[in-house]
């Protein structure tokens, strides 16, 4: 039904007829553009099953997923969960008004003409195969996508993220992970355990580096001056942090020529300096 109010369409389209009758020297005939749109959508939902893949322009772009048009008169919603395998995927900024999608039918409701479409499921869901693609003390790289106070984590594929817990990050005490690994940053992981069933997969970040005290004696010399940052303060000491996440111990009595009464009147955590290597 035309508005009264618009313009009247110019182009040429396509019409049903209802009627076609002649009255005396006149032909009446009855067309509709309702009865057309209509016949062609039900020839779409009685053409179409679910599983089937369907390609489409995309119409509209909104927070919740992407509008498809299948035809001139049938559009699909593709919601934002069946857009990527990857929860964090933002398909606005990967999609445009006019791309052209693929994705397999997952909803057809015939009676209130309404289809959504998933794209993902194009392809299988990368859990599947997991243990093959990323077995157990396999090394392989990821992208730090997060960092938490207990650890950060790895993405090392589309829906698939592991943790790499603080205590796999640091071979002695705590540091700031911060100061490890930024978000963005490609890194080296071994993979410590995998759970299927729940989706997590445990990896460590150290254990690719290697132990640094392991064979320490080849490492370093007596007599060797390197840097060092104060990491904490004792009565009787400081502890320093070296390259190669190693920490040293220094005592008070190596502190200073002269007679040492409090350590904080000398040194504040977080300091650099200058050491010598005491075996």
């Amino acid at each position: 039904m035309l508005n009264p109010h618009s313009d009247f369409p110019r182009e040429e389209m396509d019409f049903l007829v209802l009627k076609n009758e002649k009255r005396r020297k006149r032909i009446n005939i009855v067309v509709s553009r309702k009865g057309l749109v209509e016949k062609y959508v039900e020839e779409f939902f009685n053409n179409h099953h679910l599983n089937m893949i369907v390609e489409g322009k995309i119409s509209g772009i909104k927070e919740f997923g992407l509008f498809v048009n299948l035809n001139p008169y049938v559009t699909a919603l593709a919601p934002k969960s069946e857009l990527s395998w990857d929860k964090k995927f933002d398909h606005t900024k990967v999609y445009n008004i006019g791309d052209k999608i693929k994705g397999v039918i997952v909803k057809l409701d015939k009676e209130n003409k309404k289809v959504s479409i998933s794209v993902k499921r194009l392809k299988n869901d990368p859990w599947e195969e997991v243990e093959k693609k990323f077995p157990v003390d396999s090394v392989v790289t990821g992208e730090v996508v997060d960092i938490f106070p207990f650890g950060f984590a790895i993405k090392l594929d589309e829906g698939i993220e592991g943790l790499v817990h603080e205590s796999e990050i640091f071979w002695t005490g705590k540091g700031r992970i911060e100061d490890i690994v930024k978000v963005g940053d490609l890194v080296k992981v071994k993979v410590i355990s995998i759970d299927k069933d729940r989706k997590k997969i445990t990896l460590s970040y150290k254990q690719v580096l290697g132990d640094p005290w392991e064979n320490i004696e080849e490492k370093i010399n007596e007599g060797d001056i390197v840097d060092g940052q104060v990491e904490k303060l004792l009565p009787n000491g400081i502890i320093v942090k070296l390259g190669n996440n190693l920490t040293g111990f220094s005592h008070v009595s190596e502190l200073s020529w002269n007679f040492v009464d409090n350590v904080e009147d000398l040194f504040n955590e977080g300091i650099k300096l200058k050491l010598k290597y005491c075996i």
